[in-house]
């Protein structure tokens, strides 16, 4: 032992001697000298960790600790992790860095993403020790307590914390006895307690397949208050036999892997034949600060295989009253939730079964628009709603479609039919309405191969408008995917098994049917604060919005601006955080003609003419700055050139990208 630390010594005092004398004194240039101190670096590492390997002593020069007590993660700092580099160091094969902070003899107390790498490959070389007695086989780069205790042992200076004890005394410094397990001691020494409530995510509809590793299940928020409290148990309930269909249960701290446990029969606690099981994950070390919300997941990983002539189930999870348990301050136990909360559905399923993910296609229209339609005919296969159906993990067939719609009046008084489009290809069509809201097409037989995307289009062909309804009657359209199951019907190609549907829901946009209209375009938005050479003033701002209008079907009427703004036909509007702003509105076109009756500009049928809103933007408010922009809020037009203010229709809908950029105004002071 003495000859091992004898050589470090040497090594150690050669290299600072290195350190403080100059290159020019050996006769050596700095590249020369560099490659002596790594070279005496290595030496010296490799001395370090032959000594560790002893056992006995402490094996690493410079550690101001004793121990490794807390557990470390990217972004700690601190001795603790000053040191942990050290015994990186020490190691060629988990070295932080060849040169530079980190590198061996300067070490920083930073836990940066060079030391994250460097545990990982600690966890991975000493994987037998570390990560198999988690159920991980690749390192995860937090420090935790078996990290902790390879590292301590190799510190010489602490041991692995017990996993069973009686009493705080068989426990190492930092931890106490609870419930016969050593954990974490919070900080505090006062008595605490613990709220639970469900996550928001995962929400039910997850699917978890055969031999699949962590996929989400159910996750809980817990609060700490009045001291810090370290959660040690959670209990996780299923309405069927878990271990029919997952493996293993996982408990994760954020993205932290706190604790694992295997799901078997024999340790599966049964509550309800049939109905109720628990599965108990305990010896976790999750410490929450005292007002801190930590989120607590619990993920599985799919059974090898699903029972015999069982290709998908769907399986309910909860966390029942008490099912967390963590001590506090006082090393009494709290107990949380203090009733049952919500359930979340996973479905088990095997490996090759299809899935449909659904999704609105990129595609599908924005923002709602007109469509112009015959006023004597009916108009044929208008765009409603564009759907993307993907195939994962094996090829399927899809058998059935029912959209949800809505309208300004009863859809037969609008749509002779719709239609279904596979790209260009018509695969579908149907007049059938169920109660006046949706639609369904049944008896499909697309094909889609695994990893396929189709883009399905509905269309609508629309009857005459004299004959069925007034002029600017709309439509909206959409396709619900997870919320129920019957809206998206499919098999899957090899088994003919109904496939589990996951995504979100497509949503289409309103679609206004005219057999005249103006159609939009943006062409230019500026803003700019008042005086720009001493923006720290200004409370007012100059802006404009151009827009460019096509007639669709024949010529447009639009009101001209007045002495007030109501009777202008482009509006505009402020919009702001917070405080108050007025907006003085002006109206300028250079680009389109004047009707004869002096009342409204008009845009010939064949033409694109600019029209331009201008606003000055003023913060009335003293005590609140804002972000204000301009945006356009609505065009009158009328069909013919009638008189001020009787303009027959008002486009107020999508306009969401007709608007300028946002600039902070100061208070009015």
């Amino acid at each position: 032992m003495n000859r091992f630390i004898k050589k470090i010594v040497a090594v150690a005092t050669v290299f600072t001697v290195l350190s403080f004398v100059g290159g020019s004194a050996f006769a050596l240039t700095a590249e020369e000298l560099q490659v002596s101190i790594n070279s005496l670096l290595t030496q010296l590492a490799g001395l370090q960790a032959q000594l560790a390997a002893l056992g006995g002593g402490t094996g690493v020069v410079g550690c101001t600790i004793s121990s490794f007590a807390s557990n470390l993660s990217q972004g700690s700092t601190g001795e603790e992790v000053k040191c942990l580099q050290k015994v990186l160091n020490s190691d060629l094969a988990t070295k932080v860095a060849d040169s530079g902070a980190g590198s061996p003899g300067y070490e920083t107390t930073y836990f940066g993403p060079l030391t994250f790498a460097a545990v990982v490959k600690f966890q991975d070389k000493y994987a037998a020790t570390i990560l198999t007695p988690l159920g991980l086989t690749a390192g995860t780069g937090f420090v935790g307590a078996a990290t902790r205790s390879k590292l301590n042992t190799m510190l010489g200076g602490g041991v692995t914390p017990p996993t069973g004890c009686t009493s705080d005394a068989q426990c190492t410094t930092g931890y106490m006895c609870s419930a016969a397990v050593c954990v974490l001691r919070p900080v505090g020494g006062k008595e605490g307690s613990i709220a639970a409530t469900i996550a928001a995510t995962p929400a039910s509809g997850a699917i978890i397949f055969t031999n699949q590793a962590d996929i989400s299940a159910n996750a809980v928020n817990v609060k700490a208050t009045n001291s810090p409290v370290t959660v040690n148990r959670v209990d996780l309930n299923f309405n069927l036999r878990p271990w029919l269909y997952f493996a293993k249960i996982s408990i994760y701290d954020g993205a932290t892997l706190a604790g694992s446990k295997d799901i078997t029969q024999s340790n599966t606690t049964e509550i309800t034949v049939a109905t109720s099981y628990t599965v108990r994950v305990e010896g976790l070390n999750i410490l929450i600060a005292d007002g801190e919300t930590k989120v607590i997941t619990a993920k599985l990983t799919g059974a090898a295989a699903l029972p015999a002539g069982v290709t998908t189930q769907a399986v309910i999870t909860d966390f029942l009253t008490n099912a967390i348990r963590g001590t506090d301050g006082a090393g009494i136990s709290q107990y949380a939730p203090a009733a049952n909360l919500a359930t979340r559905t996973i479905t088990a399923t095997t490996g090759d079964a299809a899935v449909i993910e659904v999704s609105t296609a990129a595609v599908n229209p924005s923002v709602a628009r007109p469509a112009q339609v015959g006023e004597t005919a009916t108009t044929y296969d208008i765009p409603l709603l564009a759907v993307s159906l993907k195939a994962k993990y094996n090829g399927a067939v899809l058998r059935g479609l029912r959209f949800d719609t809505s309208a300004s009046t009863t859809l037969d008084n609008i749509v002779a039919g719709y239609k279904l489009y596979d790209g260009d290809t018509n695969i579908a069509s149907t007049s059938t309405e169920v109660g006046g809201i949706s639609t369904r097409f049944d008896g499909l037989s697309l094909a889609i191969a695994k990893d396929q995307t189709k883009t399905i289009w509905l269309k609508a062909d629309v009857l005459s408008t004299t004959a069925h309804y007034a002029e600017g009657e709309w439509a909206s359209t959409s396709l619900a995917a997870a919320s129920a199951t019957n809206e998206v019907e499919a098999e899957d190609v090899t088994t003919y098994a109904g496939t589990a549907i996951t995504g979100s829901r497509a949503q289409g946009q309103a679609v206004y049917f005219y057999t005249i209209s103006p159609t939009l375009a943006l062409g230019s938005v500026s803003i700019a604060a008042d005086p720009p050479i001493a923006p720290s003033s200004s409370y007012s701002a100059n802006a404009s919005i151009q827009i460019k209008i096509t007639p669709l079907g024949a010529d447009i009427y639009i009101p001209v601006a007045s002495s007030t703004a109501a009777s202008s036909g482009i509006l505009a509007s402020s919009q702001n955080e917070t405080g108050s702003t007025t907006l003085t509105q002006s109206f300028s076109t250079t680009d389109a003609d004047l009707a004869p009756s002096g009342y409204n500009w008009v845009v010939r049928l064949g033409e694109t003419k600019t029209f331009t809103v201008t606003g000055v933007l003023r913060n009335l408010d003293v005590y609140y700055n804002v972000f204000e922009r301009l945006l356009l809020t609505n065009i009158k037009w009328s069909t013919t050139d009638i008189s001020l203010n009787d303009a027959t229709n008002t486009w107020d809908w999508g306009l969401t990208n007709f608007k300028t950029p946002e600039v902070f105004l100061n208070a009015n002071t």
